[in-house]
C-alpha cells in the first residue's frame, strides 16, 4: 500500500488554474518591465527637469502683479509628472498582481493537498492506530514486569533503556496528534477510545 502511495502522480491542477496564473504571471513581467523603463524615463526627466519653463515663469509673475490667485501647473502636466502618474499606476498594478498571484497559488495548493484527502486519511489513521497498539503493549510489557517483580523475580526485559512512546496518557503528544486526527475526521472518538482501552 505504502508503494502505491510513493507511485501515485501528483494531481494537475485545473487547466483554468494554470492558465490564470500563467496569463497573470506574463502581464506582470509585462508591467514590470515597464515600470523599469519608466523610471529610467523618470530619472532622465528628473535630472534635464529645471523647474519653470520661461514662459511659465512670466504667466506667473503676470498672475501675480495683476493680484490674481494663479496656479502655473493647473493646466498644464509635465512629462515628469505624466511619468509619474503611470508609474503609480504600475506599481499599484503590480501590488494587487502579486497578491492576486499568491491567491493562485494558495489556492493552488489546497486544490492539490484536497486531492490526496483520502490517502492523507488512510495513512493517517494507520499511523494513529500503529502507535496506540504500541502504547498497548507497552501497557502490557510494564504490566508484565510488575508480575515478575510480585512473583520475586528480577531482572530487567530486553529492551530496556530504549523508549519507545511510553504507555501513554492524557497529557503526551501521542493524544494531541489523536485530538487533531478526530478532528480532520481521520478517525472516530470511539475508534481511538477503544484502542487506548484495548488490553
Amino acid at each position: 500500500m505504502i508503494a502505491a502511495l510513493r507511485k501515485k502522480p501528483v494531481a494537475a491542477p485545473v487547466d483554468g488554474e494554470v492558465d490564470r496564473l500563467a496569463a497573470l504571471e506574463r502581464q506582470l513581467a509585462k508591467i514590470e518591465a515597464d515600470d523599469k523603463a519608466l523610471f529610467e524615463v523618470q530619472l532622465a526627466l528628473e535630472e534635464s527637469s529645471s523647474g519653470f519653463s520661461a514662459s511659465r515663469l512670466t504667466e506667473a509673475a503676470r498672475a501675480l502683479l495683476s493680484g490674481t490667485d494663479y496656479d502655473p501647473t493647473a493646466n498644464s502636466i509635465s512629462q515628469l509628472e505624466i511619468v509619474r502618474k503611470k508609474r503609480a499606476v504600475y506599481l499599484r498594478a503590480q501590488e494587487i498582481g502579486r497578491f492576486e498571484r499568491n491567491q493562485l497559488l494558495i489556492e493552488r495548493a489546497e486544490k492539490i493537498f484536497a486531492s490526496f484527502s483520502a490517502d492523507v486519511a488512510e495513512i493517517e489513521r494507520r499511523r494513529i492506530m500503529m502507535v496506540l497498539e504500541l502504547q498497548r503493549i507497552n501497557r502490557e510489557r510494564e504490566q508484565l514486569r510488575e508480575n515478575i517483580r510480585s512473583a520475586g523475580g528480577g531482572g530487567s526485559l530486553p529492551t530496556d533503556g530504549i523508549e519507545l512512546l511510553g504507555i501513554g496518557d492524557r497529557q503526551d503528544e501521542i493524544w494531541e496528534c489523536c485530538e487533531r486526527a478526530i478532528a480532520r475526521g481521520v478517525v472516530s472518538r470511539a475508534e481511538i477510545e477503544k484502542a487506548r482501552s484495548d488490553v
